[in-house]
């Protein structure tokens, strides 16, 4: 999760300075992050599915970054946050029941 916070303040950064070379290259590597993820050798369905989502926004980011629209750009970011924040809830929720 660190590598992925490290990135996602990278495209953050591009996105507000306009260095959209800047926010491709980390939306790669934004992708590569959860090809390592040790979840995913786990089979768990929710995760399964939201990898492969986070992926698919990451590549519309990553789309919006080489065509340097500004606009689809931030819409994409939106979209990659939102999967890391519902992602990590659901998984919170389902490995520490008893914190909930």
């Amino acid at each position: 999760m660190r590598k992925k916070l490290e990135y996602s303040q990278k495209v953050f950064e591009g996105i507000v300075l306009e260095r959209y070379a800047q926010v491709a290259k980390n939306a790669v590597q934004l992708s590569r992050v959860v090809d390592t993820n040790a979840f995913l050798f786990s089979g768990d369905k929710f995760y399964l599915e939201s990898a492969a989502q986070f992926r698919l926004d990451v590549a519309d980011l990553y789309q919006d970054a080489l065509a340097t629209n500004g606009v689809d750009v931030l819409s994409a970011y939106n979209k990659v946050t939102a999967d890391c924040v519902a992602c990590h809830q659901q998984m919170r929720r389902s490995s520490f029941p008893h914190r909930n």
